[in-house]
């Protein structure tokens, strides 16, 4: 159940939702819906519409984008869906559609608007069992035909931030800042800190808050320091972050309670690569782990922050997404190690030694053909695709 849980929170405004359950929508009245199908942009003469919260879509050009047939009856005042061995029947100002002679009810009543009839985003679903997904980010509605719900983009563009952003108070040897509240009440705490790759050999305060030095317990928990931030993770309680150096760099999470750091929980610390992604609520992306570069969600492993510190999870049915063309919408500047080959073994190529290094921006389009996330370490996984010229590879995160 927290799985479940997790994935609402950490979509909460770029909702990854199946099309049994999909929600009412949230969105103003003039914003523009887009409606994409397998994939590939579906073009309105009668633009998609908000009636009692429910998102209401022209049949025919979703319908007849997805390969259905869609007829109009004037007489009965019906359109008929035909795809496959199923047949649906909708007429305006009805609460129900008819697919196979059963009665389906509707969210809200179909609308004849402009001569088009409009349905309901979650009939869609229930018309031809295909995958719906609303992303609110993005105020776009997925549609998969073959009944697999896309994973909505995690709205990096938007909801995720690196932690340089999202920070009020950041220091990494150049930034000259030294003054933050720390423990929110209103008064800024005077800060100073120091950047070293050998915390044994300075000499000088490594961290000091208003007057307090804390290097001691800074030699005695980190060999290197790279930077110090402060952040809120919740809106009101501010974090200190202190960043450990290394090829892969460790964030350390702290409260300050206006004389001692104490430590966010039992699991105060994140590993990553170059970035850290926070959402500004309590869910954090790791560059090492989560994977979020094409335009749905493919996988990855997210961290949720709670009192006891940060909880670990991963998408359990992040395979049910293969095969399925992506395209790349946003550069995250992840790395990944890239092995050609024309047959594939899942779970076979975490250690291997031919490889290419290849950065997310050389991506604009592939097809995922397989995936496999590793059940004992779900931070792992491997995606075997084919690049538009044909190229067959296994991609797996770049780590150290």
């Amino acid at each position: 159940m927290k799985k479940k849980r997790l994935l609402c929170g950490i979509v909460s405004a770029a909702m990854a939702v199946s099309a049994i359950a999909l929600p009412a929508v949230s969105l103003a009245e003039e914003d523009t819906i887009t409606v994409m199908v397998d994939n590939d942009q579906v073009e309105f003469d009668q633009q998609p519409t908000i009636i009692e919260g429910r998102t209401l879509v022209p049949i025919r050009a979703v319908f007849e984008k997805a390969g259905a047939s869609v007829e109009w009856d004037q007489a009965s005042l019906t359109a008929t869906i035909a795809y496959g061995e199923n047949t649906v029947r909708i007429s305006p100002d009805k609460d129900i559609m008819f697919r196979n002679d059963k009665a389906v009810a509707l969210d809200v009543p179909a609308q004849m608007i402009n001569d088009r009839i409009l349905i309901p985003v979650r009939a869609i679903s229930d018309a031809l069992d295909f995958g719906v997904t609303w992303n609110g980010y993005l105020s776009t509605v997925l549609i998969a035909t073959d009944g697999k719900p896309y994973r909505a983009f995690l709205g990096v563009k938007r909801g995720f931030r690196d932690l340089t952003a999202v920070s009020d108070f950041y220091i990494n040897g150049s930034c000259v800042n030294n003054e933050a509240d720390l423990n929110g009440d209103g008064v800024k705490e005077t800060v100073s800190f120091t950047q070293t790759t050998d915390t044994a050999a300075a000499e000088m305060p490594l961290l000091v808050i208003n007057g307090s030095d804390f290097s001691d317990m800074i030699k005695e928990e980190y060999q290197s320091l790279n930077s110090l931030a402060v952040i809120s993770m919740n809106g009101t309680e501010k974090q200190v972050v202190i960043v450990e150096n290394g090829d892969v760099q460790t964030a350390h999470f702290y409260t300050y309670d206006g004389t001692e750091l104490v430590k966010c929980g039992e699991n105060p610390s994140i590993s990553f690569k170059t970035r850290l992604l926070f959402d500004e609520r309590k869910y954090v992306l790791s560059d090492l782990h989560g994977l979020c570069f094409t335009d749905i969600m493919v996988t990855g492993s997210f961290y949720e922050y709670a009192e006891d510190g940060f909880s670990y999870f991963k998408l359990s049915n992040a395979e049910d997404i293969a095969p399925r063309v992506l395209i790349h919408t946003y550069n995250d500047n992840m790395t990944y190690r890239m092995i050609k080959t024309d047959k594939y073994v899942p779970g076979a190529y975490k250690g291997a030694q031919e490889f290419e290094t290849i950065n997310s921006e050389a991506f604009t389009q592939f097809t995922l053909l397989d995936m496999y996330v590793s059940p004992q370490n779900p931070a792992y996984a491997e995606f075997y695709i084919e690049t538009p010229d044909g190229t067959r590879a296994v991609l797996t995160p770049y780590t150290v």
